[in-house]
């Protein structure tokens, strides 16, 4: 009797044929053996199955692999797990980005609605802000008022020196009547009284008194003239003059050293019509002047040179000896001290000469170059009192100086003036407002209290 084993329907074919080789080999040895009975045969087997390494090791495979794919479907279990766990985590650490998200822009949201509000609000302050600057910046009605009549004076002088040259001296007259005596009460009352001792008001009644009274000396005129035309009409280059058109201060001042000179010349130069040169306020002044050249080197020069030291010597024992006392206690200003702040801010190479050394030496250069500059004057005024042509040339540059420095003065000065003084006024209607609220605090204070 063959044996086949039940299992051989189980296993694939390369074991199913290996398992029947081994059978073959099995029955050969039961057939040697010849056992007895089938059962005794069965029992063998069944002793050999359990002892053959083969089977054992059959039997090891398969609890492997029972092993391994219990522990394949643990991992498929725990990755499923895991992706389930990392979804949810995922899908927690999204959500909780976006709310971040979200709040950060709803922040930033608010803060751009509240920028843009305050951005609003303080377009709107500034405005106002602007607006209420722009009436301290805007000039008053004064000002307007003055610089048209500035503006008015400037086109009648040139219109009688066009069309009436002869009547300058009558205007410079009316002039002098008028803006002295207003002058006299400016300084008076600014505390700039010790100015009125100034070359140019000793030359401007000098002038005066020659067209009143004197017209009829000719060595005397000349003298006047130089004094006018020479260093009283060159200050307004050095000094810089600026006839601001605007302002009433600056217009006298230049009109105080330009038209003595420009109606000496008119005098010299021009006689009225014989229609109008029996009026009683033109009859009185003899025009023409010396015109044959009688007049010496001492009218020329020396007369007008005297006549600077006489003021110079008078000035310094008045203003330096007599009343310093006085002009220190009583906090006065006079030309010299004007003129140190102006070369202290300029800084120049004459201020660095003038304001080294002690006071005395100070005063000694000062005086020294007024004497330079009053003698260059005088030599200069030679040639154009003998010349009509460069006369006339010097009495346009008097006017154009002064005009460019005062345009110069308007473009410049007047708006950074302005500005600052807008910025005091809003200081002080700031400071008047914050004084108010607190007032009105207190007094809510109080009354509720």
């Amino acid at each position: 009797m063959v044996y086949q084993d039940p299992l051989l329907a189980y296993l694939p074919d390369a074991k199913v044929r290996r398992r029947k080789k081994k059978r073959a080999s099995l029955n050969e040895d039961f057939a040697v053996t010849q056992p007895e009975t089938w059962h005794k045969q069965y029992q063998v087997y069944q002793d050999w199955r359990d002892t053959s390494p083969t089977l054992q090791r059959i039997k090891d495979n398969a609890v492997r692999f029972q092993q391994t794919c219990d522990a394949v479907k643990r991992g498929i279990q725990q990755a499923q797990i895991q992706i389930v766990d990392q979804v949810d985590s995922s899908r927690d650490a999204v959500v909780v980005a976006l709310k971040q998200q979200l709040k950060s822009a709803r922040t930033k949201l608010r803060r751009a609605l509240q920028q843009q509000q305050q951005n609003q609000q303080t377009s709107e302050d500034l405005g106002a802000d602007l607006i209420a600057f722009s009436k301290y910046v805007s000039g008053s009605k004064q000002e307007s008022q003055n610089l048209a009549i500035g503006s008015l004076v400037f086109a009648a002088l040139a219109f009688v020196c066009g069309s009436a040259p002869w009547l300058l001296p009558q205007l410079y007259l009316v002039f002098a009547a008028v803006a002295l005596p207003w002058r006299v009460y400016q300084f008076y009352r600014k505390r700039l009284a010790f100015y009125l001792l100034d070359f140019c008001y000793w030359a401007n009644l000098a002038s005066v008194w020659y067209l009143v009274a004197g017209s009829g000396n000719a060595h005397m005129g000349t003298m006047v003239y130089a004094l006018a035309d020479g260093p009283l009409a060159g200050a307004l280059l050095v000094w810089q003059s600026a006839w601001v058109f605007g302002s009433a201060a600056h217009s006298v001042s230049v009109l105080i050293h330009l038209l003595p000179g420009l109606a000496l010349f008119a005098q010299r130069h021009f006689s009225p019509p014989e229609s109008v040169s029996r009026i009683s306020l033109l009859s009185s002044t003899k025009y023409g002047g010396e015109r044959d050249g009688s007049s010496t080197f001492w009218w020329f020069l020396l007369a007008p040179f005297i006549f600077y030291a006489t003021w110079q010597t008078a000035y310094w024992l008045i203003v330096q000896v007599c009343c310093q006392h006085y002009i220190k206690k009583h906090g006065y200003e006079t030309s010299y001290s004007c003129l140190a702040k102006r070369a202290a801010k300029t800084n120049n190479v004459w201020n660095r000469i003038v304001r080294k050394g002690c006071k005395a030496r100070r005063l000694c250069m000062f005086g020294g170059i007024q004497l330079v500059f009053t003698l260059a004057c005088l030599l200069l005024f030679i040639p154009l009192y003998h010349s009509f042509y460069l006369s006339c040339i010097w009495q346009v540059v008097k006017f154009a100086v002064p005009v460019y420095y005062g345009s110069r003065y308007q473009c410049e000065k007047v708006p950074q003036h302005q500005v600052i003084k807008a910025v005091q006024s809003k200081k002080v209607h700031v400071s008047l407002t914050a004084e108010a609220k607190a007032a009105m605090t207190v007094k809510k204070t109080v009354a509720t209290a």
